[in-house]
């Protein structure tokens, strides 16, 4: 039976935004740290100790992060700092709690591994309907596929929105606003470090921004432009006039792609140059060290190039879309009965497709659906 989706509305000032959200999960937190637990990248210790040790630690995290970071947070999106403030009061938990939980967005992106997304941006030139379209597949640890949020945001001082997110996050992982601005978000492989009390923005952050303030893709650039990034991402944007574009960027980069033919497709690789320069190498291997042994001998970008060679055997930007075969190729397992880490739509315990999305600017919906696109089952959602 599908399992249908949290569906949390929030409105009024971006405080009150974040504790309509965090009201309406307080019950739930107890087993949102229950589940971060089960992940196998928490110390073993942490994980005897329980949840409420586990809090402890990111609140104590926070706690050691709240000068430089405070700061940064508040100069550069004030609103959605008061957003993350506002979230801590409806949860009941410290904002230094959920400092440090907005902190494994940026370093989580250090592990390369457990990100996998795949966005395709399909102007109204290639679809048969003749209405742009985004598809996405957000590849995540299977862990976190039950705690997938559908939040409707209707700012008093913004657009009103719908967005995926997570229950701890301020932040968006993808959504669509009333102007019919729609942003997905892929994380990237650089190789820039990232210092302990590094004030970077969380990307997430930033597709709520521009949900929350543009009309159209040059606004939404405007904004990210301005921006300095905790970690690498990138970031599909298209709006219902027809721009679209991608954009690519570090800590220390930024960069615009746009389309050359009405299509943009996107994975887990930079494709601009400059970008290019600062990413993982292509002849990297997994670190044994740090990574789990079903990664023995694989390339990073491996995924990368198996995916991109099926997008290309399909021929994906040469032909008109219809919004069925849009799912279909999420749901792709190039020709097998199940999918893998190199599949488009992914079957791995760290890089699981958990969610699939099918953005409609002009129609100004979402359609989602939990899991393996290749079994999915979505709900569409307007956004009010």
């Amino acid at each position: 039976m599908k399992k249908s989706f949290l569906d949390v509305s929030c409105s009024g000032s971006f405080y009150e935004l974040g504790q309509d959200q965090g009201e309406f999960l307080r019950d739930q937190i107890s087993d949102i740290f229950k589940t971060l637990l089960t992940s196998e990248y928490v110390p073993a210790l942490v994980r005897l100790a329980g949840p409420q040790f586990l809090k402890l630690v990111f609140n104590l995290q926070g706690a050691s992060l709240r000068f430089p970071v405070v700061a940064a947070f508040k100069k550069q999106l004030p609103r959605q700092w008061e957003r993350l403030c506002g979230l801590a009061k409806g949860l009941g938990v410290s904002v230094h709690t959920l400092i440090g939980i907005a902190r494994i967005e940026t370093t989580a992106a250090q592990f390369h591994f457990v990100m996998g997304c795949l966005s395709m941006a399909v102007a109204k030139e290639h679809s048969q309907n003749s209405s742009p379209l985004i598809a996405y597949n957000h590849d995540f640890p299977k862990m976190f596929r039950d705690q997938i949020l559908v939040r409707r945001s209707n700012p008093q001082d913004g657009y009103a929105s719908i967005q995926m997110t997570y229950p701890l996050l301020a932040g968006a992982i993808a959504g669509i606003n009333q102007k019919g601005v729609a942003v997905t978000l892929n994380h990237a492989y650089s190789q820039e470090p990232l210092g302990y009390f590094d004030t970077g923005i969380p990307p997430s952050w930033v597709v709520q921004e521009i949900l929350d303030l543009c009309d159209s893709v040059d606004d939404a650039i405007s904004i990210a432009r301005n921006i300095r990034f905790g970690c690498g991402s990138l970031m599909t944007i298209m709006d219902r006039h027809g721009g679209m574009c991608v954009l690519e960027f570090s800590q220390n980069k930024f960069g615009v792609r746009k389309s050359q033919d009405n299509f943009l497709l996107t994975l887990n690789a930079y494709q601009l140059k400059d970008l290019q320069t600062i990413e993982i190498p292509q002849e990297a291997k997994f670190d044994m060290k740090k990574t789990p042994k079903s990664f023995e001998g694989l390339f990073i970008h491996e995924h990368n190039w198996q995916r991109q060679k099926r997008c290309d055997d399909l021929s994906v930007n040469t032909k008109a879309w219809t919004l069925s075969e849009l799912k279909d190729f999420l749901s792709d397992h190039n020709g097998m009965d199940t999918g893998s880490e190199g599949t488009i739509c992914r079957h791995h315990p760290t890089s699981d497709t958990i969610a699939s999305v099918i953005l409609h600017p002009q129609e100004i919906s979402m359609e989602i659906s939990r899991g393996h696109a290749c079994q999915a089952e979505y709900q569409k959602f307007f956004v009010k």
